[in-house]
């Protein structure tokens, strides 16, 4: 226990990161600790009771393409109409990436040196020791 405190002491925004994702926050501390927290990774949290208050008091705070995402925030109607915007945007930005990405494996099937080479560096890059 004494290493993993030193280790959160050392690494301060680790520690913040790491909280961020996973204390069950309520709305009063949000409110409290609204300055310092990790608003990416508070939105990706599913520890916290997302209510319409919440989201609507912090909605300058969310990291809209995570908290889309949230299995935890309950889209209503009410939800989706004040935040169409956000979400269709964020929409957008998945849909672009997406379909870069199926471009990309499309180049790849077309071009198989070129798949060959991109598979094996990206295997050494995540399966080589010491690396």
């Amino acid at each position: 226990m004494k290493a993993k405190l030193i280790f959160f002491i050392k690494h301060p925004s680790l520690t913040l990161k790491y909280i961020s994702k996973y204390y069950p926050f309520t709305y009063s501390e949000l409110n409290k600790y609204k300055n310092l927290l990790n608003w990416q990774a508070v939105s990706s949290n599913e520890q916290i009771n997302f209510t319409d208050n919440i989201i609507r008091k912090f909605h300058r705070k969310w990291w809209n393409y995570e908290l889309i995402q949230n299995p935890k925030v309950i889209w209503n109607s009410s939800l989706i109409k004040t935040f169409e915007k956000q979400i269709l945007r964020s929409l957008k930005t998945f849909y672009s990436r997406t379909t870069t990405f199926i471009h990309q494996i499309t180049m790849m099937d077309q071009y198989p040196s070129l798949k060959e080479t991109l598979v094996l560096d990206w295997h050494l890059m995540n399966h080589s020791p010491g690396i």
